[in-house]
């Protein structure tokens, strides 16, 4: 009698996981009517052809190009930009975005076109500005004994690719000096949810505490044994990252209790077949593709420069 019990006890553990598995993937099916979106819809005339222009030739459809492209520039804002829905609550505007496809889909190519492209002024600024604070430095610091130099300055990163989150408290604060965003990029972010699960697992789980908040724009206090205490008020962190279906389907496999994957806006590569130019590009349309890439970079700049602003919804805009 007991054996017979336990087989039916298998039998349904294995129906919920089943269950499970499907709910999941049916929430990674592409939603019905996305051909209804066009770029112009979505998107200020010039951006939306700007964007068209340099995924001519990519697996993408506009609510997808709108998303990536969207993400980018979100990491660039200024902290304090946020969105009122009334007078009582209101969100910093950011994004979390991870673009599913299997492998071969061209995501990586899609992210540079949209993200890492039209922010490399930005980036390369960033650092060439540490470089001169750096040398600056140096020069202050001739004929001074250790005790008496300056603090070195640090360099900070409009986009991140790797950190822990301890780095990251500390990029934090430099950015909540300086006013900035941050956008976190992994071309492959399975990598860093994996790793904030197995965090957790170890009892911790300050990594997956840290993604919840930064989120919300919320600051943060730490302390460390060995090491300077951390604090910042404000944040403004964007994500984006790459992960394939069956890679997602493992990862959340029907459980989300502390909301982490609700966070992230999940979109699945439409079926398309890559566009391929099977001729030599004439004059006329290389100059089109640096013209597209300018507007996106020079859309990127400008969002960059802002200062902080607050947005209010329309009543049309609202969520029912």
């Amino acid at each position: 009698m007991d054996k017979a019990l336990q087989a039916v006890v298998d039998t349904h553990e294995r129906t919920l996981k089943d269950e499970d598995l499907i709910d999941a993937a049916a929430g990674l099916k592409p939603s019905r009517g996305r051909d209804a979106f066009s770029l112009q819809q979505l998107l200020p005339r010039e951006l939306a052809d700007a964007a068209a222009e340099v995924t001519k030739e990519l697996p993408t459809d506009p609510l997808t190009t709108s998303l990536v492209l969207l993400c980018g520039y979100s990491g660039l804002l200024k902290i304090g930009t946020r969105i009122h829905s009334n007078h009582r609550y209101s969100v910093p505007c950011n994004l979390f975005v991870a673009l599913v496809g299997k492998s071969g889909q061209q995501k990586t190519p899609l992210m540079r076109a949209l993200i890492s492209d039209p922010a490399s002024d930005i980036r390369r600024d960033a650092r060439e500005r540490f470089l001169r604070e750096q040398e600056t430095w140096k020069q202050a610091c001739q004929g001074l004994p250790k005790s008496e130099r300056p603090d070195p300055p640090r360099p900070f990163f409009p986009h991140l690719q790797d950190y822990t989150p301890e780095s990251l408290a500390i990029q934090l604060e430099l950015h909540e000096a300086r006013g900035l965003g941050l956008l976190l990029i992994r071309d492959e972010i399975a990598g860093l949810l994996q790793s904030l699960e197995a965090d957790s697992k170890r009892g911790r789980g300050t990594g997956e505490a840290q993604l919840l908040e930064l989120f919300d724009g919320t600051g943060a206090t730490s302390i460390r044994v060995g090491a300077e205490a951390r604090q910042f008020e404000r944040c403004h962190v964007s994500l984006y990252g790459n992960i394939q279906p069956a890679k997602l389907r493992q990862l959340i496999n029907g459980d989300d209790c502390t909301g982490k994957f609700a966070r992230f806006l999940f979109c699945e590569l439409p079926g398309t077949i890559p566009r391929l130019c099977d001729h030599d590009p004439t004059a006329a349309e290389e100059q089109r593709f640096i013209d597209a890439q300018r507007v996106l970079a020079s859309k990127a700049e400008w969002l960059y420069c802002q200062p902080p602003r607050q947005f209010k919804l329309s009543q049309e805009a609202k969520p029912l």
